[in-house]
């Protein structure tokens, strides 16, 4: 029954008892953009050597090879007010025209 949990994710052998899948951590040691899940604005820092471990409340955010943009000027531009600004307001926009 616990190796059926979520369409058969949990079926690996000798870790079908596990409480959760290992989301991950392929990428835990990588450089990454880290950042609480509830937060008001941009509160992203940059993991560059790959020594913090994300909880529930802490979430990472690895680039593909293929994005040529560095990690400072992506955490630049989602800690930057324009960006939240925009978020911010273009998402009420595009609720307030869904609820017409």
């Amino acid at each position: 029954m616990l190796r059926r949990r979520e369409k058969g994710r949990f079926d690996i052998d000798n870790e079908w008892f596990q409480l959760s899948r290992k989301q991950g951590l392929a990428y835990a040691t990588s450089p990454k953009l880290i950042a609480p899940d509830i937060s008001m604005g941009g509160n992203f820092s940059f993991d560059e050597q790959g020594v913090f471990y994300q909880t529930a409340t802490l979430y990472g955010y690895v680039k593909k090879d293929d994005v040529l943009v560095s990690y400072k000027v992506l955490m630049a531009v989602l800690n930057s007010r324009l960006c939240w600004f925009y978020a911010k307001y273009w998402n009420s926009y595009v609720w307030w025209i869904l609820s017409l």
